[in-house]
This record gives C-alpha cells, structure tokens and sequence, in this order.
C-alpha cells in the first residue's frame, strides 16, 4: 500500500516554499532601496560616494561569506566526518557553531546579491550605457 503524503490544500503554502518566497521578496526590496539610492545619487552628483561605498560592501560582503563558508559552500557537515580524536562536546560545539555561521552567511548573502546586480547595472550602463541609450531613446532622455 502506497503511503499518502501530506500535501498542503490548493490555498496553502508549505513552510519551505513560504520561507523561500518571503526571502525572495526580501532581495528584492533590498535590490529596490539600493537601486533607489544609486539612482538618486546619480541624478543629485554624489554618485561617487555611493558607489565607493557599494563597491566596499560588496567586497566586504564576499569576504565575509568567503569566511563564514570556511572557503566554498558545500553541504553541512556530517558529524561521522570530523575527526576521531575528538570528544562529543567538541563536536558538538564545532557543529553548533557551523549552523551559526552558516546562518550568518545567509543573512549577508541577502545584501550581497542585490549588490551584485546593482554594481552590475553601473558596470553596464559605464561601458555600454552610450549604446544603449542610442539603441533605446526611449528608455533614457
């Protein structure tokens, strides 16, 4: 006999798909608010204190994850993989602390893509925005 699954009715949201939406939306906004101010300061000159500071961000930002990741994300650790010679306390604690970090990188990963793609727009609109703007009159006056 088959085992029936637990599927949320047609109206309701599971709680992973719920987190990931809600998270989705939270870059998003971010992405917005920081869009925003690299568009205010461009049209009101002090485009390059801004940009200097997103630049840093982002530099701090990768550094960060960089660190908190203890080098490129992968899974969890599994606890028959660390070491033999250690007691179950330090397990433990280095599992307990891995969540943490891995928690932390979450959050700043939220306000590191959205500066990905705003340095990314100024990028663009550097080195190609003469072309675009021929391209597209419309977009930009």
């Amino acid at each position: 006999m088959a085992k029936e699954r637990n599927k949320p009715e047609s109206g309701e949201r599971d709680g992973k798909t719920g987190r990931i939406v809600s998270r989705l939306l939270l870059v998003i906004l971010i992405f917005a608010v920081l869009f925003f101010m690299y568009s205010l300061s461009v049209s009101l000159r002090f485009y390059e204190v801004v940009i200097t500071v997103y630049y840093c961000l982002l530099g701090a930002g990768i550094i960060a994850l960089f660190v908190l990741y203890r080098g490129v994300p992968t899974k969890a650790t599994d606890p028959a993989d660390l070491p033999d010679e250690w007691d179950q306390n330090m397990k433990e604690s280095y599992l307990e602390d891995e969540k943490k970090r891995r928690a932390a990188a979450k959050i700043i990963a939220m306000f590191v893509f959205p500066l990905v793609l705003v340095v990314f727009v100024d990028l663009v609109d550097l080195y190609f925005g003469d072309v675009i703007k021929r391209l597209f009159p419309f977009i930009w006056k």
